[in-house]
């Protein structure tokens, strides 16, 4: 196992994220465990905006996990942030709020928004994708046990937290991505954190990503902790 750690806090900013909108009390969201009842519950919370609690036990105080279901295409889903909103999670007796499998769990498409203290286990390719966004702060999360795709081509895919589009003004604000714990990638490509084509002021920093030993043998070329494209 490899393990590549990244600090780069000179630069590191950290932005406000619309205030605001978060002066109201949080949204509280508590899992059921029930595919897709929980995709369905985040997303409606999601939907309004502020800040958006996600618990790590259920209603009655018992340690569960969010079930994004299976970590397959058609079998498991996530949630679209297209809106300025906070969502973190919090740490009950050493239990995290956990999101659990998934296609893309979390999808970021417009807006100002945060994804903080939350533990993305057993996702598809990989948890966090943002494709667009006026500011996003992605920290202290932790991410393990991706489940490659695989590809026509021959090659596996597994990604921690990915940014991209087609179109580099379609991501801008401040960007920031620290204090993230992403272990175990085990694809052939396998990419920590990878940000291509955007606009934004990046900053990344104090994050911490273990590649697998496939990774390691076998897509070293192709793999990295870091990968910061065009």
């Amino acid at each position: 196992m490899k393990t590549i750690s990244s600090a780069l806090s000179a630069i590191l900013v950290m932005a406000s994220f619309a205030p605001n909108a978060y002066s109201k009390p949080p949204t509280v969201v508590y899992p059921t465990g029930v595919f897709p009842a929980d995709v369905q519950n985040v997303q409606a919370a999601i939907n309004q905006g502020g800040t958006v609690l996600l618990k790590a036990t259920d209603s009655v105080g018992h340690p569960l996990a969010f079930n994004f279901g299976a970590a397959a295409p058609f079998l498991g889903s996530g949630v679209n942030i297209v809106n300025d909103v906070s969502i973190t999670g919090e740490l009950v007796g050493g239990m995290r709020t956990t999101i659990s499998g998934g296609d893309r769990p979390f999808i970021v498409f417009a807006g100002k928004n945060s994804v903080s203290g939350l533990k993305f286990d057993g996702p598809l390719k990989g948890p966090i994708l943002i494709l667009g966004s006026a500011g996003t702060s992605i920290v202290g999360n932790e991410i393990e046990n991706i489940v490659p795709a695989h590809f026509s081509a021959g090659f596996t895919l597994t990604d921690g937290i990915d940014v991209t589009s087609p179109n580099p003004a379609n991501i801008s604000g401040d960007l920031v991505i620290a204090g993230n714990t992403i272990r175990d990638l085990t694809g052939t490509f396998a990419i920590g954190i990878q940000v291509d084509s955007v606009a934004a002021n990046v900053a990344i920093s104090n994050n911490t990503v273990q590649l697998g030993q496939l990774a390691s043998d076998l897509g070293l070329n192709q793999s990295a902790g870091i990968a910061i494209v065009r």
